[in-house]
């Protein structure tokens, strides 16, 4: 994986109140620091270059986050949702996967880190004890990846025991890394599920361009159970090549061989996102892309097909472990039965 250093760090200034700013600069040594307004000034700047999303990524910006922290998935209306809650960390995510929809998301190509993290823990902690007979699901990972900055903000180590604190909660934290030194020896409580997106060992090597690597993120998550962590894997998002079904069938089979099946929390199925803006950002980047062998957009909107996929329903049988199919409204078949979504396959 390669390891996160930006070219200069812009502080807005309100930031300078929190710990965690002082904090994240002392593992920084040697980054020049500036100190801005807001955000929303610097974004013209940022924005100019002709590839903003992957040259803004060189600033790092320590801010405030303002409004609440904790909302539902924002599902669009065409999708089933499973009533999981997300907090934003941080916004961007600089492991470069090719197909990632934040390049037509956000409007901010920097990293953007908040710095306000008592504020979220406050806000979570709220909001469970108000409805101690409801089980609340949270997750990290929505416009940033979980665990790849953890190594400079090492905010993994107050999250989990803050939730490990609560009783009617689980925390979720999802990564395309293997930065999880921090995890071990919290006082987790089994109230924190440690995930990772996988894909084929392809996709992984020729499309995730700075992440972990399939072996790498294999062994974090088995270094995870010894410390007592559930895991959980989600194959997101799945894409269509020649030889796919072979290659992602060894995959399942190789994740289940890895870790403790018993362990694992859940496993889940994504699509891929390919909106017109999001093609036509990657066009520019790659102009054979309009030439690829790889069929990126064979994806219906309203259904999906994902066939042979005996091993993965096999192996998620056997070992009893939750699958499910993420935020589609979409009919997964599998030996030609279909199933709605939110049901186990």
């Amino acid at each position: 994986m390669v390891p996160y250093r930006p070219e200069q760090i812009l502080v807005q200034r309100d930031s300078w109140q929190d710990s965690a700013t002082l904090e994240i600069l002392a593992r920084l040594p040697g980054v020049p620091v500036r100190t801005i307004e807001d955000v929303e000034s610097v974004l013209p700047q940022l924005n100019r270059s002709s590839d903003a999303h992957a040259s803004g990524k060189h600033c790092l910006i320590l801010a405030r986050h303002l409004g609440r922290f904790l909302k539902g998935c924002p599902g669009a209306g065409a999708e089933i949702c499973c009533n999981y809650f997300v907090v934003n960390l941080a916004s961007n995510c600089h492991l470069e996967c090719t197909y990632c929809f934040l390049q037509a998301y956000l409007n901010n190509p920097a990293l953007v880190v908040y710095t306000n993290v008592d504020d979220l823990l406050e806000e979570v902690r709220l909001k469970v004890v108000s409805a101690p007979d409801r089980m609340f699901r949270i997750g990290t990972g929505e416009i940033s990846d979980s665990l790849a900055l953890d190594g400079i903000t090492r905010y993994s180590r107050r999250l989990v025991p803050s939730f490990g604190s609560l009783s009617n909660v689980v925390l979720e934290l999802k990564t395309k890394s293997d930065h999880v030194a921090n995890l071990e020896g919290l006082e987790h409580r089994g109230r924190t599920i440690v995930s990772w997106s996988m894909n084929s060992r392809r996709i992984t090597r020729e499309e995730e361009l700075k992440t972990a690597s399939f072996e790498e993120r294999l062994n974090a998550a088995r270094r995870c159970q010894g410390w007592g962590y559930t895991v959980g894997f989600h194959f997101d998002p799945l894409i269509h090549y020649p030889g796919w079904e072979r290659d992602y069938r060894e995959a399942v089979e190789e994740v289940f061989h890895a870790v403790d099946p018993s362990r694992i929390a859940w496993v889940s199925l994504g699509s891929l996102r390919f909106t017109g803006h999001l093609r036509r950002n990657r066009a520019r980047q790659v102009p054979q892309i309009q030439d690829s062998e790889r069929r990126v957009c064979s994806w219906k909107p309203r259904e999906t097909k994902v066939l042979s996929a005996d091993s993965r329903r096999d192996v998620c049988q056997d070992a009893r472990v939750d699958s499910s199919c993420c935020a589609e409204r979409i009919r997964v078949f599998v030996h030609g039965k279909s199933c709605r979504m939110g049901k186990q396959l």
